[in-house]
């Protein structure tokens, strides 16, 4: 996979990619400031916590690892079955980084479709550790918080591990007659940032449920969105959920009342945009924005509150393929998407007085 270090402005990326733009706010600017391109589908990215560095999961089974300071690729492993030496799909990314182990700086976690966990030092590219769930599970979806990291997937369970002990914390799960959980495959899990005691799941069952890891149960449900990508977030006690539906796909909810507070329209012409959101984000800066991929209109969307509401502010569309991944950075304004044609980019979207 390459990386292609940029800085064209909006109608260059038109003419590079023949991609639809459209800026509602006539005072910022979309900048390229690079791009990506693999052989095989993109299913995850992530960026490290100093921005540096960016990994790429692909379906192939490849994960690639960029410097962004240096426009280089610093790292690339392909992920084969231990059973048929097949290449499966990356479906997830995390970055850790210890505060007491040098060994476990700089670390990349990786989930895959036959359930393996893995974690691989980017600076000595060496596997630190390597694990298989039971059950012949299929892990989905990742998410890694301090020293904790949850996983979910195939078998309905959340898990939630200590990073650094290696060792399993808890099992989440529906018991019959006993305890409610889910009953279908998850594709989202989210470790509130803020009480790491609460865990929040989402997938197909469309039960949004919120776990409590002190009594290893449910605390609460959201019934309504179907997840089917990692479009779970949390922002000052407010959930974001991707919906994987014709409508209704980006919602917020209040964490401590389980209430709907609202409904952003993807298309605010149409209300059955036929968006199938896979990835959905906050932003991450001092400011209030929220972004999506979708498959099906296969687009790129950004939301910023405006006077207490979400409006769209800036839609990228015109893919061959659906948008299965982005994330937003930590300390910029950049963000990068990519999907089902194996083209990354890597966005900021600026106020023209700033270039």
């Amino acid at each position: 996979m390459d990386y292609n270090r940029n800085d064209t402005i909006t109608q260059e990326l038109k003419t590079k990619f023949n991609l639809n733009v459209q800026i509602k706010d006539p005072q910022s600017r979309l900048f390229l400031k690079g791009y990506f391109k693999s052989d095989s589908e993109i299913h995850s990215s992530r960026f490290d916590k100093d921005d540096i560095m960016l990994a790429l999961g692909c379906s192939n089974g490849q994960v690639c690892v960029y410097d962004l300071t240096r426009s280089e690729r610093t790292a690339f492993y392909t992920y084969l079955s231990s059973k048929s030496n097949m290449k499966l799909p990356c479906t997830a990314l995390r970055w850790f980084s210890s505060e007491k182990s040098t060994k476990m700086r700089q670390v990349l976690i990786s989930a895959n479709t036959d359930g393996t966990i893995m974690y691989k030092n980017v600076k000595t590219d060496s596997t630190i550790y390597q694990f298989k769930e039971e059950d012949d599970n299929e892990v989905y979806c990742i998410d890694a918080l301090k020293n904790q990291l949850a996983t979910c997937g195939k078998d309905c369970k959340v898990r939630v591990y200590d990073i650094e002990a290696q060792t399993l914390q808890a099992t989440l799960e529906a018991i019959q007659w006993v305890q409610p959980g889910h009953n279908n495959k998850l594709f989202s899990v989210k470790i509130v940032p803020y009480e790491k005691n609460l865990v929040i799941s989402g997938g197909w069952d469309q039960n949004l449920v919120i776990w409590d890891l002190r009594q290893k149960s449910q605390a609460g449900c959201i019934v309504g969105p179907k997840i089917a990508g990692d479009t779970i977030d949390i922002r000052e006690g407010t959930i974001l959920t991707g919906a994987n539906r014709m409508s209704e796909q980006l919602q917020i909810w209040d964490l401590g009342t389980l209430k709907l507070i609202e409904n952003i329209k993807w298309d605010e012409k149409v209300d059955a945009a036929g968006a199938f959101i896979y990835g959905s984000q906050f932003g991450k800066g001092k400011g209030y924005c929220v972004g999506g991929v979708a498959h099906g209109t296969n687009e790129f969307k950004m939301f910023d509150r405006i006077k207490g509401s979400y409006k769209e502010a800036m839609q990228l569309g015109g893919f061959n393929k659906g948008l299965y991944t982005m994330d937003f950075a930590n300390t910029s304004n950049k963000c990068v998407i990519g999907g089902g044609d194996g083209l990354c980019l890597m966005l900021a979207i600026v106020p023209n007085k700033d270039q």
